[in-house]
């Protein structure tokens, strides 16, 4: 017999196509914290992954929401965007996202300890635009401490509100976001301040031409987290750095993920992305001005759309 490591087991199971549903420490259903006597896994088999595959909607984006979408005619700004009328089918979808998706356990591997790292190291202080932030915008934010003001885009008003009423009434965050905390030794004081700093929501396409409205507004970093990988092709993805670089700050920072997806997945939602490489991404950062200050690909072994994902920041100089 032999006492295995939590890090090991994990692998193990990964090795074994086995999904990793939760990590407990007690049979209390209490999450796992290192020096708990126990470490529970639930599992569930491949064919949890393949039923994830065949159910989950493209890249995480409805495209009925984004369908006839017009940044001159339909895009606003609002400090309350709770008050904006909701869509009861869109809302449940980014609810069941939120739900599903970061509700568990810190899953390792996947490419999210380089981009927290990129938040910890590169977001500086000032004014942050999230874009494409859906519901996730303050897991990544928790290690941007230095920021004193966040803003969060998204086409959907639905992903928006969730956030919000996330990041407001959620007393107690879920596990994955204290995995985060921890690796960055975050005081309580200091994620309640992360929380406080989200003061305005932009519903606009980002993969498009930027509002005219916002013509003279500007950040100090700025964001993106898997939304300019679905540009139907190369073009339009470097078109989106040509869009971010007009309303960066001198000295700013643009930080972004960009998922690859595949081929299966390619077939499967005939949209493909396989334009995206270490070269294209660093050419798209230097052709707009912006110094590279990371580009990295990570292989995604186990993950059943996506094989790998980029992780790339640039400076504004």
């Amino acid at each position: 017999m032999r006492v295995y490591s939590k890090d090991e087991f994990e692998k193990l199971c990964g090795e074994a196509g086995l999904h990793i549903e939760a990590v407990l420490g007690d049979y209390s259903w209490s999450p796992y914290r290192a020096g708990d006597a126990r470490i529970i896994f639930i599992l569930s088999s491949d064919a949890h992954d393949k039923n994830t595959e065949e159910t989950t909607p493209p890249s995480g984006v409805l495209w009925d929401v984004i369908k006839n979408f017009s940044n001159e005619r339909d895009s606003f700004l609002t400090r309350n965007i709770g008050s904006v009328g909701q869509r009861p089918d869109v809302r449940n979808y980014f609810e069941t996202y939120l739900a599903e998706y970061f509700a568990g356990p810190f899953l390792e591997g996947y490419g999210a300890e380089q981009i927290l790292d990129m938040m910890s190291n590169w977001a500086g202080n000032g004014s942050a635009l999230d874009l494409g932030a859906g519901t996730t915008s303050l897991f990544w934010y928790l290690p941007a401490t230095r920021i004193d003001q966040v803003s969060c885009c998204d086409i959907a008003p639905e992903a928006l509100a969730v956030l919000d009423e996330f990041v407001r009434k959620r007393p107690i965050l879920p596990e994955c976001y204290q995995w985060v905390a921890d690796r960055f030794e975050l005081t309580d004081q200091q994620v309640s301040k992360v929380r406080k700093l989200f003061a305005e929501y932009l519903v606009f396409d980002c993969i498009e031409a930027w509002p005219s409205w916002m013509e003279h507004t500007s950040y100090d970093l700025i964001t993106a987290f898997g939304n300019f990988g679905i540009s139907r092709d190369l073009s339009t993805y470097q078109r989106c750095f040509d869009h971010l670089v007009t309303h960066l700050r001198p000295g700013g920072r643009a930080i972004g993920a960009d998922w690859a997806r595949r081929p299966s997945f390619v077939v499967k939602d005939s949209h493909d992305n396989s334009y995206l490489s270490v070269e294209s991404i660093t050419k798209s950062l230097v052709n707009v001005g912006l110094e590279p200050l990371a580009c990295t690909r990570i292989e995604l072994a186990h993950d059943p759309l996506y094989e790998a994902v980029f992780v790339w920041g640039g400076r504004l100089n």
